[in-house]
């Protein structure tokens, strides 16, 4: 498609708060969103729907699957193949999130009401019913079984070693991100989560988790440094200020949102994420 379109009848909405200035070629189309890289492996993606916002994704006002081929990225203007766009005159996604004053017990008692509440509202194949619910209904042929097990040994590791756990969790799975590489950056979220709830620094581990799961998947990887550097998506952010509300049609609604990511990706990271901060060993219950 020409720039015609684009410069004519295509608005730039929005830019994620973590885009990199340079050139992206078209790495991947979806019907929902294109995902674009650049020569260091980096990723942007480009779409028209809002909930799919983050802090490297560029919202337009209509999208055409695979009509842009390159994205080009300076510090005044953004480029979809050759129409130009003015970044001032865009909306900024911020992806930051600020938790809430609460203490680790309170908010690991709103996590424990929505696994025991909203578990329904994730796919059976995915870890949040295998690992936090103990159902492994969902795996059914003698594969699934085998993996079902790979998971419970790399959960039972995790329970003692949040690091040797992460490690046997590595690009093990289904899907465009591997249900393990999912988990990991749910992880990653969550000790975020607990940095900022308990003043603790735990930058140095979330580095090292980081280093031990990156590997050849690039939607992994960029999946992983998102989560490393704590930039969070609109859906995690959006299931996460309803939770803490303690809003219940809200959080609901949210829930299965974010379980719409992927086949399990999405319940997957949440997983991931209610799992570590529920980690008795490596974060004691605190009054």
């Amino acid at each position: 498609m020409d720039g015609m379109l684009y410069g004519d009848t295509i608005d730039l909405l929005a830019t994620g708060d973590s885009i990199r200035d340079g050139v992206y070629h078209l790495y991947a189309s979806f019907s929902k969103a294109d995902n674009f890289t650049d020569a260091q492996g980096r990723m942007v993606s480009l779409t028209a729907v809002a909930s799919l916002m983050e802090a490297s994704t560029l919202l337009v006002s209509a999208h055409v699957p695979g009509s842009v081929d390159v994205i080009k990225v300076t510090p005044g203007l953004i480029w979809l193949n050759s129409t130009s766009y003015d970044k001032s005159k865009t909306a900024l996604y911020s992806s930051e999130y600020l938790y809430p004053d609460l203490k680790l017990d309170n908010i690991r008692r709103r996590v424990q009401e929505v696994i025991e509440e909203d578990m329904l509202l994730f796919p059976e194949k995915s870890l949040f019913h295998l690992l936090l619910a103990s159902n492994n209904q969902g795996f059914t042929s003698a594969f699934e079984k085998a993996l079902a097990e790979e998971f419970w040994r790399a959960f039972e590791r995790f329970q003692q070693d949040v690091a040797g756990g992460v490690r046997s969790f590595r690009g093990r799975g289904f899907g465009l991100t591997p249900s393990g590489d999912d988990f990991i950056a749910g992880v990653l979220y969550g000790l975020h989560g607990i940095e900022m709830i308990t003043k603790q620094d735990l930058r140095a581990l979330r580095e090292q988790l980081y280093r031990q799961a990156i590997g050849s998947n690039l939607f992994s990887n960029h999946l992983l440094l998102m989560a490393r550097e704590a930039r969070y998506f609109k859906r995690l952010k959006d299931v996460l200020q309803a939770m803490f509300s303690g809003k219940k049609t809200d959080t609901v609604s949210c829930l299965k949102q974010l379980a719409g990511v992927g086949k399990t990706s999405g319940a997957d990271l949440l997983c991931g994420f209610f799992a570590v901060l529920l980690h008795q060993t490596a974060f004691p219950y605190q009054k």
